[in-house]
Order: structure tokens, then sequence, then C-alpha cells
């Protein structure tokens, strides 16, 4: 009869690009006829091993399985935060952006100044594209790439020849001051906000009836 020993291993695919790997712990008993199936030697049992073929990780050290569960948490984590975070970008991006298309639809019925309402327009746009915007895209990327970080060190536990990354550094100086302006989904909000600034000041300088005369 073939020897029998209860191996806790770890199972999964790699999911979507940007995401951690979605894997689980699994517990099974596996005969020495079964071990080169994933990929382990009847002799290395004791040892982590990975079969890259199959897709599994065998980890008998439940010391290691704690420590790669919680990297995998805190991979998790760090992209929930940045996704919650986009959604609820956009929904305060699409308010603001209607608020400007209401004041430019019924600008005839204000009565302050011109250069009052072309002032606070501009000065609305600029606190929400280096207030707001810049805010987001900071602290967005930075939950990313500390999602990155610990689902490589995920994946040391498990493979002792998996590069491993240092520790992301704060984003500071002139990158948190103009990096907003390098990813396309600010660069649009971006340029949305400002041809609503521009829109609203030829309304108001110009009239409607002279620019659709």
């Amino acid at each position: 009869m073939c020897p029998v020993r209860n191996v806790t291993y770890l199972s999964g695919r790699s999911a979507a690009i940007g995401r951690p790997r979605k894997l689980r712990k699994v517990t099974a008993q596996v005969t020495v006829e079964q071990a080169p199936a994933l990929g382990l030697a009847s002799s290395d049992w004791d040892l982590a091993q990975v079969a890259t073929n199959a897709g599994w990780a065998m980890i008998s050290n439940m010391a290691e399985i704690d420590r790669f569960d919680a990297y995998m948490r805190l991979a998790e984590f760090s992209a929930l935060k940045h996704d919650r975070r986009r959604q609820f970008e956009w929904k305060v991006s699409l308010g603001y952006w209607g608020v400007l298309v209401v004041g430019i639809a019924y600008l005839h019925v204000l009565t302050v100044p011109k250069w009052i309402l072309i002032a606070l327009v501009w000065l609305s746009a600029i606190l929400f594209a280096f207030g707001w915007l810049r805010g987001i895209w900071v602290a967005s990327t930075t939950d990313r790439m500390w999602s990155d970080y610990y689902m490589h060190e995920a994946e040391g536990v498990i493979d002792c020849e998996a590069k491993r990354q240092q520790k992301p550094q704060p984003i500071v100086c002139l990158k948190s001051a103009f990096g907003f302006l390098s990813h396309w989904g600010t660069i649009f909000q971006f340029g949305t906000t400002v041809f609503l600034a521009l829109a609203f000041t030829a309304v108001v300088v110009c009239g409607r009836d002279t620019l659709n005369s």
C-alpha cells in the first residue's frame, strides 16, 4: 500500500494583471505516486516546493502558510482601497462637472458681477485639480504600490527564487505635485475641467447669443 501523508498546499492561478493572485489553502492526503503530479519528490515532502507547470505550491511549515496569508490579505486590502477610492473619485468628478454645466445653462439668471463668476470658476477648477485629483492620485498610487509589494512578498514565501522588491517610498516633491498628470484617468478629468471652465468663461464674457450667432 502506498504511503499517505497529509499535505497542506496552496492552490490557484494568477488573476488579472494588477490584481493579487487568488490562492487558497488546501489540506489533502497525497501518496508517493501522486506526489510527482504536484511537482513534489517523495523524499522531499517536508520542503517547500513549487510546481509551476501545475500551478501548485506545497508548504509544510504552517508559519510560512500564515505569513503567506498575511501578505495576501494585505495585498487584497490595498487593492480594495484603491478600487473603492477610484469609484468615489469619478462620482465626485461627475458631480463637479454637472455643477459647471448647470452654471453655464442658467448663467443668464445670475446677477453676480462677471469677474467674480470667472474668478470663482477658475479658483474651483484649480482646487479641484491640485487639491482633489492630485491627492486622490497620490493615495491610489501608494495603495497600488503596496499591493504589488505585498503580492511579491507572498510569492517570495512559496518561491525562494522570486525577485524581491524594495518597500514603496513616499511620493514627494515634483512627483507628488504634478505626477497625477501622467495618468490617463486624471489627465482626462483635468482636461474636462479646463474645457468646462473655458466654456463658462466664454459664455460669461461673450454671452450665449454672441456664441450662437
